[in-house]
């Protein structure tokens, strides 16, 4: 077949034709369908294709996961999977395809449709799917001009091969076939898509009538309202006990008032699916739901949790109750935009090329909602009226839901002694969600609580098969956790004495021991110096940073031993000194290498990170020097240390989480919630070792 355009041509010139074509293919169906079904879809049409040996078989196996992944990062680099996204979007907003990603069952009628397009002479073929009928429509889009579509409302060109979609199959706009429409909706991958510029409009593209659409419009901006009265920030690790191998966590508490009396089922609503209850959220929910019945409200509390009398529950297909469908619709839309405003102020999403982003969530399905109550804001969660506590990979695990259409429920899991610091740092799926210490410098704990949200080539971050992005042994951990001699690292050369170009930072695959967990391998003007755990790296960050104070202490008389940048990035022990004197590291405008100098220093020493005091800074550090019995203190100072007051968690939150830490740690009952059903874990017996 051909393969002409000046779009084609300029981005796919280097490849040959049937890479050409592959390229694109993956770009289009990843827009419409989930990688899994991409990747069966693919297997099936290539042995079609080539209808090989039983042999031949296994060497396709074993090799087509490999071309996939270089199909799609090819896709990703050139733009193609943008403009395929693009294509979505636009048929989505003249609604002419449903929201959400193509089911499973429809693989073969996609598997049918390459073969005719690669192989068949045949002029013509007719779809009853409209997301084939999607993916024919960017295949055009990205340069393959032979195809044309018709049935999508625009009347096709001239052209050698033409895809025709049929609406009657599909699903019509008039009231008769109204439940044929809906049914097709819940038989899809649960998949919503919700326009950065605009989110209320989410909802708007269920199937629903226009009064109940314009209810969840104004539902989802009380949400929002609601979420201003929530703040969300990284907790302070208490500095007297070694929490470097704890994952990092976020601290959600209150800044409304307290709540009052509220309707029947609203107070139970909001404790079951709110991080926090106060007022605010309760009357912009009261008021959202004030036309429903408290018999309506009861049953809205029964939908997200697990119920065996399905003939009741919103995701049954035979449920046909419209007026309490409505009130869920509403109710979703409700704590979908509470949801999306408190959490999207952790991600970066400016990287974005195109300004949608795509969760796992739909019409009618409570999955996310089930999860989110009985996993997440649980009563076993570790919370106290106007606080809770989620650790790091709970955070991931619900923004992979919400923004990469990805569900997953991320775990403590049995870890070997050697790597029991591999928190989840990142999900890879159509789009990348990293830990913003992966790719950007931080310079307080907001920026290391913070994420980044990608939709470029990211093949070369190691991942497990889930696609979860974890940390591997660093080079300095090694003798800690192996009793390996630890080489004495040196840049070869002379370095100036007070060097002023910062450290960069690469990902790399931690190749001598799990190459599918990630390091960051940290190089000064290109020459390696050594490789870092990120997930351990963020939480001593965390614990060495210094809040800032309002006034700050006179310097005093208080003796100081100097260490340099050189010292530093050649990795030089800091040698006990009895308490005596803190050593001072000055490290200004450099986030980077103070990032990894508070990484490398914390092992046997007391280490903080001064923000706008540095005698503030060493008080604590030679307090908690004296109370754990160090030989030495560190203290790092910089004149770019961005952090200020309003970034801090207050005061009387500090003390409330204080307490409820104590109250978690001398309670042995204390259980971790598995994704599985309802069963439920000792922590012990899911930290211990499995040997």
């Amino acid at each position: 077949m051909s393969f002409t355009g000046v779009d084609a041509e300029k981005n796919l010139e280097e490849f040959s034709r049937f890479t050409a074509l592959m390229v694109c293919i993956v770009a289009a169906i990843s827009a419409f369908a989930p990688t899994e079904v991409v990747k069966s879809v693919l297997r099936k049409v290539l042995l079609d294709l080539i209808q090989t040996s039983e042999f031949g078989e296994d060497v396709l196996a074993s090799q087509y996961i490999d071309r996939v992944n270089a199909w799609r990062s090819a896709a990703d680099v050139r733009g193609l999977s943008s403009e395929a996204r693009s294509t979505r979007q636009q048929l989505l907003d003249k609604g002419v395809v449903l929201d959400g990603l193509m089911p499973p069952g429809d693989s073969p009628l996609m598997v049918q449709f390459l073969v005719w397009l690669l192989a068949s002479n045949k002029p013509n073929y007719i779809t009853p799917s409209s997301d084939v009928a999607g993916v024919g429509v960017c295949f055009s889009n990205l340069g393959i001009d032979m195809l044309s579509v018709g049935g999508l409302g625009v009347e096709p060109i001239d052209t050698p091969c033409r895809l025709d979609f049929c609406p009657n199959v599909a699903f019509q706009s008039n009231t008769s076939d109204k439940a044929a429409k809906v049914s097709n909706v819940l038989s899809r991958v649960p998949s919503t898509t919700i326009s950065l510029h605009n989110p209320e409009e989410s909802c708007t593209k269920f199937p629903t009538d226009v009064r109940t659409s314009n209810r969840c419009r104004d539902a989802w901006v009380a949400g929002q309202k609601a979420a201003k009265y929530v703040a969300c920030l990284p907790k302070v690790p208490d500095g007297s006990r070694d929490t470097s191998s704890d994952d990092l966590q976020f601290v959600f508490y209150n800044k409304g008032l307290d709540p009052v009396r509220t309707r029947t089922g609203i107070g139970s609503l909001v404790e079951a699916h709110a991080f926090v209850m106060n007022r605010e959220v309760c009357q912009c929910l009261e008021t959202v739901l004030q036309r429903e019945s408290n018999e309506t409200v009861e049953w809205l509390l029964d939908q997200t949790i697990e119920s065996f009398n399905t003939t009741t529950q919103i995701h049954d297909p035979k449920f046909q109750d419209t007026d309490r469908i409505n009130a869920f619709t509403v109710f979703q839309a409700f704590f979908m935009g509470y949801y999306y405003k408190v959490l999207l102020r952790l991600v970066d999403v400016s990287s974005l090329q195109l300004q949608v982003i795509d969760g796992a969530w739909g019409y009618r399905n409570t999955q996310f909602l089930c999860r989110m109550r009985t996993l997440y804001l649980s009563p076993d969660a570790p919370r106290e009226p106007g606080i809770l506590l989620l650790r790091r990979e709970d955070v991931i695990s619900m923004l992979s839901t919400l923004l990469s259409s990805t569900a997953r429920t991320i775990t403590r899991i049995k870890r070997k002694s050697q790597n029991k610091d591999n928190w989840c740092i990142g999900v890879i799926g159509k789009r990348a969600l990293l830990a913003r210490s992966l790719l950007n410098c931080c310079r307080t704990r907001r920026d290391i609580a913070s994420f980044i949200l990608l939709d470029i080539d990211v093949s070369g971050i190691p991942c497990d098969l889930e696609g979860l992005v974890r940390p591997g042994v660093g080079d300095d951990r090694v003798q800690y956790y192996f009793g390996f001699t630890r080489p004495t690292f040196q840049i070869p050369g002379n370095l100036p004495s007070a060097p002023t170009e910062d450290v960069s930072f690469h990902i790399e695959a931690d190749w001598d021991g799990d190459p599918e967990t990630t390091l960051l391998c940290v190089r000064y003007k290109g020459r390696r110096i050594n490789t870092i755990n990120p997930a351990v790296a963020d939480a001593i960050f965390c614990q060495s940073l210094v809040a800032p104070v309002s006034k700050c202490l006179p310097s005093g008389n208080t003796s100081t031993l100097q260490w340099t940048a050189q010292d530093c990035l050649n990795l030089r022990p800091i040698p006990p000194n009895g308490r005596t004197a803190p050593y001072i590291l000055k490290i200004p405008d450099r986030p980077r290498l103070r990032y990894a100098a508070l990484y490398w220093y914390d092992y046997r020493n007391i280490i903080r990170a001064a923000s706008n005091c540095l005698q503030t800074a060493i008080m604590e550090a030679k307090t908690s020097a004296d109370k754990r019995r160090y030989d030495s203190y560190v203290v790092i100072t910089g004149n770019d240390m961005t952090s200020s007051q309003n970034e801090e968690l207050p005061e009387e939150i500090v003390e409330k989480v204080g307490k409820l830490e104590r109250k978690n740690r001398m309670d042995p009952s204390r259980t971790f919630q598995t994704p599985l059903g309802d069963s439920r874990l000792p922590l012990a017996a899911i930290d211990s070792d499995p040997d």
